[in-house]
């Protein structure tokens, strides 16, 4: 059976305001929309999340984002399998407790420790409470 993977990605620039997302450990994480239209920016702990970085990129450059489907996320902490995703205070995916309302980002489809990068289902931002 071949593997195939449906990732709905949008362009957008960097936020001027923001560079957070040029280096190498800014690839597969968490953003949120930037300062001005057609931006993006790291997502910050408990954000409303837009997508995944597909790439780095400096700031006012462009950058891509898988907004629907399946991605490849950076993991801030250990997650199982079918676990809710949030972002970290560094964009990176831990799971969410249930212990507070929460914008969940991404669903993980594999195991993993911090600092992997996983597959996960793109959840487009949608809160729990």
């Amino acid at each position: 059976m071949a593997y195939s993977n449906l990732l709905l990605t949008q362009s957008y620039n960097v936020s001027s305001d923001h560079n957070a997302l040029s280096a190498a450990l800014d690839q597969f994480i968490f953003v949120r929309i930037g300062s001005a239209d057609g931006e993006v920016g790291q997502a910050y702990s408990n954000d409303r999340t837009m997508g995944v970085s597909q790439s780095t990129a400096k700031k006012s450059e462009g950058i891509d984002v898988g907004m629907i489907g399946i991605s490849k996320l950076r993991l801030g902490g250990a997650v199982t399998r079918n676990q809710p995703l949030r972002a970290d205070s560094i964009g990176e995916g831990v799971r969410w407790l249930g212990a507070a309302a929460s914008h969940i980002g991404a669903i993980a489809l594999e195991s993993g420790a911090d600092g992997d990068v996983i597959a996960v289902l793109l959840t487009s931002g949608f809160t729990v409470t």
